[in-house]
This record gives structure tokens, C-alpha cells and sequence, in this order.
């Protein structure tokens, strides 16, 4: 096996079955809007925030493989960890389907561009960390983890 099947594979396990902890695609699927924007206090971050940020280097990373520019540094910071504009369900629904559809874009924008693959493995850890985060939010409002 190749690093590059195995990093391929690591990152459908992620999704799947989970690597070390609860699976992506889990994560946040009982989520209701009204918890993924809760934040313990004003400065830190909400399960919100935090699925559209890997959201925007998600999209961000198959931007660059794809040859696309790089989005402009100016632009980044708005949509790095971003407030919810109306934390209702039909917007919090969509930016799950928006986390699920990046993790399919990847998988297929490195299956076509092989040497693409240090993207994923850098996404990887970086998932990894952020849904780490999401599990101690869902944690912190006594919600059940999602084995």
C-alpha cells in the first residue's frame, strides 16, 4: 500500500468508522442549531464556527488542487471561523451537508490529483483537532457521545 492509499483510507475512516474517537460524519448529525451555536463564553469558539471553518479550508485545499488561485488574505479572516448570520435549522442543516459534501470533494479532488496528497494528510490532523473540539462542546452541554 501506498502512503497515498493509506492517507486516502485514513481519511474514509475518519468519516466512517473514526480514526481514534467518534466518527466525522457523527460528530455533529444529532446536532441541533440552537447547540452548534452555543459558545461556553463570549470569546471562544461554538460547534457552529468550528464546522465552518473546516468547512472553508476544506473547500479552500481543493480550491489549490484543482490549480485554482488561492483566496485572498484579506477575504480569509470573514469566513474563518464565522458567526451564523440566523442560527436556524435550515441553515444549520446546510452547512452540514456543506461538511459532508467537502469531505467527498477531497476524497475524489485527491484520487484525481495524486500528488495532491500532503493536503489531505495536513487536513487530517487538522479535522482531527477541530472535531476533538466538537466533542468537548457536545461534552460541556451534556450531550451523549457519539461512538
Amino acid at each position: 500500500m501506498t502512503i497515498h492509499d493509506d492517507v486516502l483510507n485514513r481519511w474514509r475512516e475518519a468519516w466512517t468508522s473514526g480514526l481514534w474517537a467518534a466518527p466525522w460524519s457523527r460528530v455533529i448529525a444529532d446536532v441541533n442549531a440552537a447547540q452548534a451555536a452555543w459558545k461556553p463564553s463570549p470569546q471562544r469558539h461554538s460547534i457552529w464556527q468550528i464546522v465552518a471553518h473546516v468547512v472553508f479550508w476544506r473547500e479552500e485545499a481543493a480550491r489549490r488542487i484543482r490549480g485554482q488561485a488561492k483566496t485572498p488574505d484579506e477575504k480569509i479572516a470573514p469566513l474563518n471561523f464565522p458567526q451564523p448570520d440566523a442560527p436556524t435549522d435550515a441553515a444549520w442543516s446546510d452547512l452540514r451537508d456543506r461538511f459532508e459534501t467537502t469531505h467527498r470533494l477531497l476524497e475524489t479532488a485527491v484520487t484525481e490529483h495524486p500528488t495532491a496528497e500532503p493536503h489531505l494528510s495536513c487536513l487530517l490532523a487538522h479535522d482531527a483537532y477541530h472535531v476533538g473540539q466538537i466533542a468537548y462542546l457536545r461534552a460541556m452541554q451534556d450531550m451523549p457521545l457519539c461512538e
